[in-house]
């Protein structure tokens, strides 16, 4: 490859500028508690996709900025991949420390392949079809499109936000444990029902929504986000959350709870719950009333 001085440093300098801006996307998002969905997919499927995508883009802005320096494909492409790797992996590991988030091989796997897939398409397209200095041109512009986009819908759908009714247990896969919620028979005088505005009683005992019994309007079902780790409880009317690695979530807003507590200034939450260990570190958010992203957007929590 073959560029002046003043076109490589231009080409270089591009290159880093939306390098740089997409890798403070991935750990942006990457470190955030809940951070936004963009598709309608599961939640698997959705992580999957997005490390395949984001690393793909990441290996072929590495190699090509090796390739402005070295002609030497093989090499570029074995250290661009490694890079994006060490990259990943330290995603990973800082995952570690923030509440909600944990650490998965399958995330790993996905950044590998990603990286991989992104260094192989543009050294073949920069080698056998447009040259190396219009492929760089061509990164850049979809790179920078592509970012922007990204941006501005994570923005639009973080401002959207409901405030919700959260049962999230995500927490408790720090400690490799999970939780039963379950429905206890009481006498009709053992439980509160003046006032009572949401009631869960998990005797569905399949699919993905756990119903609001309540009679209020409007019902404020909830949602398991991925049912494949839940499993529900025949024997006294609950949902296990194996491993703690999903979460039971309203889809629209709790607004018939936010005006009742507005109103009145008060709240009662009941919850019955059988942890899988007792040492579970925290947050370990049982239920809650928040926006979703982080624990500043709450506005109760029982946990």
């Amino acid at each position: 490859m073959r560029l002046t001085n003043r076109r490589r440093l231009l080409l270089i300098g591009g290159l880093l500028a939306v390098g740089a801006y997409w890798s403070g996307l991935i750990f942006f998002f990457g470190l955030m508690p809940y951070p936004p969905s963009l598709t309608s997919l599961s939640s698997t499927s959705e992580s999957t996709l997005e490390h395949v995508a984001t690393h793909f883009v990441l290996g072929a802005l590495i190699y090509l900025f090796l390739a402005a320096w070295s002609g030497n494909a093989w090499r570029n492409g074995a250290l661009a991949s490694v890079i994006a790797l060490v990259l990943g992996g330290s995603l990973e590991l800082a995952q570690l420390l923030v509440p909600q988030r944990n650490t998965e091989l399958l995330d790993f796997i996905s950044d590998a392949l990603g990286a991989a897939a992104g260094v192989a398409l543009v050294a073949l397209f920069a080698r056998f079809a447009i040259g190396y200095e219009r492929t760089m041109i061509t990164a850049i512009v979809l790179t920078f499109v592509a970012a922007m986009a990204v941006t501005v819908s994570a923005s639009v759908a973080i401002a959207a936000r409901p405030r919700t009714i959260d049962c999230d247990l995500n927490a408790l896969v720090r400690a490799n444990s999970g939780v039963r919620v379950h429905e206890v028979a009481l006498p009709e005088s053992g439980r509160q029902t003046d006032g009572l505005l949401a009631l869960y009683d998990f005797s569905a005992g399949a699919g993905d929504t756990a119903n609001d019994i309540s009679g209020v309007e409007p019902a404020l079902d909830l949602r398991i986000l991925d049912p494949d780790l839940v499993s529900w409880l025949d024997e006294t009317n609950g949902v296990e959350l194996a491993g703690g690695k999903s979460a039971l979530r309203s889809q629209t807003a709790a607004r018939k709870i936010y005006d009742a507590v507005k109103s009145s200034n008060q709240i009662t939450v009941e919850v019955w719950a059988s942890p899988a260990a007792l040492d579970a570190r925290g947050p370990v958010r049982l239920v809650s009333m928040s926006g979703g992203s982080d624990d500043f957007e709450l506005n109760y929590q029982l946990g």
